[in-house]
């Protein structure tokens, strides 16, 4: 949005990159361009004909794209243009880049938590990236696999399940940015509050989604050709798990 965009530009900022979304954000962009501030969209969404006027708009859901890589989620996406950049630097530089080979842990989190369809790629992802989340380094996600009670492997289902709505909770139900203070965090004690927050964050989210549902059941007419229910103090936290579920 817009006054995302300004709190951003007014920080002092000279690049912003947008994840997940910007592909048709040609206000916001229009407004960081006037100020001379770069944008660089990393996102998978559909796009329009015409693209906003970014530095640049990273999407294999752009109409001209040819890369047959249309079902990445975001962070694939944000992946292969690290990579491409490991490679310049490589070749520019003496550098010592790091090997993105070991978050792939990450990637396949989000792959299996957006639901993108598990084709050729996105399923390496998934099959190398659980090779490294089961000797993950990332302390933050070991805190929460820990507050999570998991004693196995962990697994497809564990992702999507169980470790994916614990992140996913803070921002439904309390503080978005704890999933990712989590996960970029090294602070073991920190991370252990953490993930005892977003495990209580995702019980209170439970709680509060069964609540909705019951209600919303309750106006369904099981006549109707469409289903249209509502209330003023269902949390909007939750109200797309619920409809998902109607």
């Amino acid at each position: 949005s817009i006054e995302a965009f300004k709190k951003l530009i007014n920080s002092g900022v000279d690049i912003i990159f947008t994840v997940d979304c910007g592909t048709l954000s040609f206000e916001a962009i229009e407004y960081a361009k006037k100020r001379n501030v770069d944008v660089i969209v990393l996102d998978h969404h559909q796009s329009e004909i015409n693209l906003p006027n970014a530095y640049s708009v990273v999407n294999p859901n752009r109409l001209d794209d040819k890369s047959n890589l249309q079902y990445l989620c975001a962070a694939g996406v944000a992946f292969f243009l690290l990579a491409s950049v490991n490679r310049e630097l490589k070749k520019k530089t003496n550098l010592c880049v790091p090997d993105l080979l070991n978050y792939l842990d990450l990637v396949a989190l989000a792959t299996v938590c957006d639901l993108v369809k598990l084709d050729l790629m996105n399923r390496a992802f998934v099959k190398q990236g659980l090779k490294i989340l089961n000797n993950t380094k990332n302390d933050g996600l070991l805190s929460l696999i820990n507050e999570s009670g998991i004693k196995e492997k962990v697994s497809c289902y564990h992702l999507g399940y169980v470790i994916g709505p614990r992140i996913n909770a803070g921002g439904r139900v309390g503080k978005s940015s704890k999933g990712t203070e989590l996960l970029i965090s090294s602070d073991k004690n920190l991370n252990f509050v953490m993930a005892k927050q977003l495990n209580e964050y995702n019980t209170l989210r439970k709680k509060i989604e069964l609540q909705v549902e019951k209600e919303a059941i309750r106006q369904v007419d099981d006549n109707a050709n469409v289903l249209c229910v509502n209330s003023d103090n269902w949390h909007p936290g939750v109200i797309g798990i619920v409809a998902s579920k109607l």
